[in-house]
């Protein structure tokens, strides 16, 4: 079945930089009941003597996030948003760095970076509401300014890297006897899905970046093996790695 992306796999978050703290981002999350993404594109079209029709040529874009959210104080994101409203402030203090993870378009096979795109953003505020016994709630858009750049986000650093994703390195193992089963781990201990051809003994293993991997090779009678080996910038081609049977 073909994937479906939900809402929740797309995470927004902004950068805030609390009284007397370092800047440093937060989920919009906690209390925003819609976020959006309106391209806005721009176009241009021009008619020619020679033909009935015009010809539209796309320009540029006016992108904005239209946000809705309760008022949560404890919700940092939340609450820097609320205070350009509350109070009315311009320039600069309006203006944050937003950026929208893809949770659903990881970078390479494990861990916890995702392509991303980062945006410069004017934080315009709406209204301010909430009835009697209902929770205050606001709303406004945050305009794009300048280009969108890009690029990957790590969760667990909430950092951000401009550019392209990481560079991948072929990594090739053959094991004796062809029975045999690997298990392979990155540094944070996270297993690697690999398949052992049942003819050749080649490893299928995927495209790893640079760091330091661990592998076990074990089949049934035979003396198991651990190892490691570093990608680092350059394929990696691994000594046919054979077992051998107790003594």
């Amino acid at each position: 079945m073909s994937q479906k992306v939900m809402r929740y796999d797309i995470a927004d978050f902004l950068k805030v930089t609390p009284a007397g703290g370092s800047a440093a981002y937060h989920l919009l999350g906690l209390g925003v009941t819609k976020l959006d993404e309106s391209p806005n594109p721009k176009t241009n079209t021009d008619a020619y003597v020679d033909s009935r029709n015009g010809q539209t040529v796309l320009t540029g874009y006016d992108n904005s996030f239209p946000i809705d959210s309760q008022l949560i104080p404890d919700a940092a994101a939340v609450a820097a948003l609320y205070k350009v409203a509350h109070d009315q402030l311009t320039g600069a203090d309006a203006e944050f760095e937003f950026v929208r993870v893809d949770l659903y378009d990881r970078v390479g096979s494990t861990g916890k970076v995702y392509h991303a795109r980062h945006f410069n953003t004017t934080f315009v505020p709406g209204d301010i509401t909430g009835a009697a016994t209902e929770v205050m709630s606001f709303s406004g858009d945050l305009n794009q300014n300048g280009d969108m750049v890009p690029g990957t986000f790590d969760l667990d650093a909430k950092a951000f890297t401009a550019g392209a994703a990481g560079t991948y390195y072929a990594v090739t193992m053959t094991v004796v006897p062809v029975s045999a089963e690997v298990i392979l781990r990155n540094a944070d201990n996270e297993q690697i899905p690999v398949t052992v051809n049942e003819v050749t003994g080649v490893v299928t293993i995927p495209a790893l970046a640079n760091g330091t991997y661990g592998y076990t090779v074990f089949a049934d009678g035979y003396v198991t093996q651990v190892d490691t080996f570093t990608v680092s910038s350059a394929t990696v081609a691994i000594d046919t790695i054979t077992l051998v049977e107790p003594a």
